[in-house]
């Protein structure tokens, strides 16, 4: 099934590089081209940065919410996210559940 902001599924690599989290929101350095880009669940981002969520939780120190676009070949610039792509990763939950 394609990646789509229609539904409550994430690419296949959209995976937290840290702990491998998966289906939940994910953080990426700003200002970073595609090849370079590490992708932070909530938790790795916080302790990376040793601080918490903006309070739209769309930011982490320098992490930004890491919005793929549909076609799954890029990340949204922070200030450019279509607003389909920011109403999917506020549905994401911000950890995964536990097991």
């Amino acid at each position: 099934m394609p990646f789509s902001y229609d539904t409550q599924t994430t690419p296949r690599d959209y995976v937290c590089t840290v702990c491998v989290a998966q289906g939940v929101r994910l953080y990426r350095r700003s200002h970073v081209v595609l090849e370079a880009i590490f992708l932070y669940c909530t938790r790795c981002a916080s302790d990376h940065q040793r601080c918490q969520p903006t309070q739209n939780d769309t930011q982490i120190g320098i992490f930004v919410a890491a919005v793929p676009t549909e076609d799954e070949s890029s990340y949204w610039g922070y200030s450019s996210v279509p607003e389909r792509g920011v109403q999917w990763w506020q549905r994401l939950p911000t950890e995964e559940p536990a097991s």
